[in-house]
């Protein structure tokens, strides 16, 4: 690597929290690392954006940083908002919890541990970093979103520890469906979560309010509909759908209208996509139907406002 070794891996970071990794069910596991790559229209060539802080500004193409050596699975990173600890899903105690880590992948320690056979996923930070919104199987195995105090940033950068037991009469509920409803993620003023949820047969986009009040769908379409997050200005959702017949990223606002395709190239799939802070880059999977997928960054331009 060129330039300052934290910077470098910092900005990786950043980028691979940004893409939401891979969601538990149905969609295989990872270790925590990232390789950033930028393709044009023919998907051959890398460029490295630059963005101000605190996006992505990724310095070379085809980096990557490993933060996590354990042989466990380790899965569905984020960043907290003040970029000084990165919450993570792992089944490395037997149940899948969430944990913590420094960003340079050292102080690894639980931050929500659930009871023995359930599994707590899928973390996302408010914009205090105070709290995590998670989907949790806690209830009967049925999969809901909660939410939890996980302690200060400064505590955290100072190590302290951080007892998840104590939390878990504490945490709060969401969302009681019989369905299953996952992948939560906060808005930039931590006032609305989008979710998507099977709650009318099939996967499909929600918002509510950050305390579970004011529940209204988002999309509805016989395809899936998946992996949504909040644009940073509030003017719609991002989110995955294979309703033409591959799977690509659709940006619709939030009443559900104006659905678009970010890209519809023949052959070519999109995955799990992040937005930097600022709304200007896009991260995601991507890749040649029935290939392997690498992660990729592009600009974004909010077809919503055009």
């Amino acid at each position: 690597m060129d330039g300052s070794k934290d910077r470098i891996s910092l900005a990786c970071v950043l980028v691979l929290i940004l893409v939401g990794a891979t969601a538990l069910a149905g969609c295989g596991h990872i270790q925590v690392s990232v390789e950033i790559a930028s393709p044009d229209a023919k998907a051959t060539e890398m460029a490295t954006p630059t963005a101000p802080a605190p996006s992505p500004t990724p310095t070379k193409p085809a980096e990557s940083v490993r933060l996590t050596y354990d042989p466990t699975e380790h899965s569905q990173p984020a960043l907290s908002p003040d970029g000084s600890a990165i919450a993570f899903a792992s089944d490395r105690d037997g149940d899948w919890s969430i944990y913590l880590m420094d960003t340079d992948g050292a102080n690894v320690r639980p931050a929500l541990r659930g009871y023995a056979g359930t599994d707590e996923v899928h973390p996302t930070f408010t914009p205090d970093g105070l709290t995590l919104a998670f989907s949790s199987s806690r209830a009967d195995g049925n999969w809901d979103i909660y939410t939890a105090a996980i302690g200060s940033p400064s505590a955290r950068r100072r190590g302290e520890p951080v007892e998840p037991s104590e939390h878990r009469s504490a945490w709060t509920r969401l969302t009681t469906h019989p369905a299953a409803d996952r992948f939560p993620t906060l808005s930039a003023d931590g006032r609305t979560i989008v979710f998507r949820s099977e709650r009318d047969g099939n996967s499909e986009i929600y918002l509510m309010a950050a305390d579970g009040s004011n529940l209204r769908r988002v999309t509805d379409a016989p395809a899936f509909d998946g992996y949504p997050s909040i644009i940073p200005d509030g003017s719609g959702v991002i989110f995955v759908s294979n309703r033409s017949g591959q799977w690509n990223v659709y940006v619709t606002n939030l009443a559900g209208g104006g659905v678009t395709a970010l890209e519809q190239r023949e052959g070519w799939q999109m995955q799990f996509p992040r937005l930097s802070s600022d709304g200007r880059w896009l991260v995601y999977a991507g890749g040649r139907t029935g290939g392997a997928f690498d992660i990729y960054i592009r600009e974004f331009v909010n077809p919503l406002l055009d």
